[in-house]
C-alpha cells in the first residue's frame, strides 16, 4: 500500500503540487472569511450602540471595508 503511494507521488509530483495549491487557497479564503465577518460583527456592534447602521466603503486599492453610516441613507 505505501509503496503504491510512494511510486504515485513520484509519478505525479505536478498533481501532488496543484492538490495542496488548492487546499491552501481553500484555507486561505476561510480565514479571510472569517476575519471580514469577525469585521462586520465588531463594526455593527459599535455603530449600533451609538444609534448608527453600517455601511460598505472601499479604499483606493479597492479594498472593502464597513464603517457606521453616520449620514443615514442619503
Amino acid at each position: 500500500m505505501i509503496k503504491k503511494i510512494k511510486k504515485y507521488i513520484s509519478e505525479h509530483p505536478l498533481a501532488i503540487i496543484v492538490c495542496l495549491a488548492i487546499i491552501i487557497l481553500i484555507i486561505l479564503s476561510n480565514i479571510l472569511s472569517n476575519d471580514m465577518e469577525e469585521h462586520i460583527e465588531k463594526v455593527s456592534k459599535e455603530c449600533a450602540s451609538q444609534g448608527y447602521g453600517i455601511k460598505a466603503t472601499y479604499t483606493k486599492e479597492e479594498d472593502k471595508f464597513y464603517v457606521c453610516d453616520k449620514d443615514g441613507d442619503k
